[in-house]
C-alpha cells in the first residue's frame, strides 16, 4: 500500500509537470503566431473555451491529437 501511495503522488506530480509544460506551450506559441483563441482552437480542432481552460490551468492537457497539431503548428515557418 505504501509503495500505491507514493506512486499516486509521483504520477500525480508528474502529470502536474505535464499539463504546466503543455499550457505554456499552447500559449507562447500561440502569442508567438498572433492567432486569437478562436483561431488557434480553429487550427487545433478544438473549441475556444477549450484552449482557454489549457492557458488558465483548468482542465486536463491537450489530447494526443491536438498535442500532434501543435508540433505541426509549431513546425510551421
Amino acid at each position: 500500500q505504501v509503495l500505491d501511495k507514493c506512486f499516486c503522488v509521483c504520477h500525480s506530480l508528474c502529470m502536474d509537470q505535464e499539463r504546466r509544460k503543455w499550457r505554456r506551450r499552447v500559449k507562447e506559441l500561440r502569442r508567438e503566431r498572433g492567432l486569437t483563441l478562436e483561431e488557434f482552437a480553429q487550427f487545433i480542432g478544438v473549441s475556444f473555451t477549450t484552449v482557454a481552460r489549457w492557458e488558465k490551468k483548468r482542465g486536463s492537457s491537450p489530447t494526443r491529437l491536438a498535442k500532434q497539431k501543435i508540433v505541426e503548428l509549431e513546425n510551421k515557418k
